[in-house]
């Protein structure tokens, strides 16, 4: 993990549990403004629409590690890309405590 790399955790139920330093200054939404709101908060309209979150959940749920490139939204509107490396962790029974996600900002490379 490095100074570019942008850390969320997420219970198993979408909420954000913590961000980092990374993620406030690469999104602008403070750490009061997004721990604790669903993972949707910064997901535009169109990724939930097209169904493409839903399936990222659907295998988060499964316990499957996910690597997607996904599309987010700024605090003043403005659409990027990460390219997300999500992991399920899980306590001594087995069952999902909440989710990690590194993730690295490609905006540049999706809009050549």
């Amino acid at each position: 993990v490095n100074a570019f790399t942008i850390i969320i955790d997420l219970s198993k139920d979408g909420d954000i549990l913590h961000v980092n330093d990374k993620f406030v200054e690469h999104t602008g939404y403070s750490k009061d403004e997004i721990v604790g709101q669903k993972h949707t908060y910064y997901v535009p309209e169109e990724a939930i629409v097209n169904g493409s979150f839903e399936a990222l959940w659907n295998e988060l749920k499964k316990g499957k590690n996910v690597v997607k490139d996904v599309l987010r939204k700024k605090k003043d509107g403005t659409r990027f890309w990460l390219r997300a490396s999500y992991m399920p962790v899980f306590d001594h029974q087995n069952q999902i405590k909440r989710i990690s996600c590194l993730c690295f900002d490609i905006t540049e490379e999706k809009v050549k």
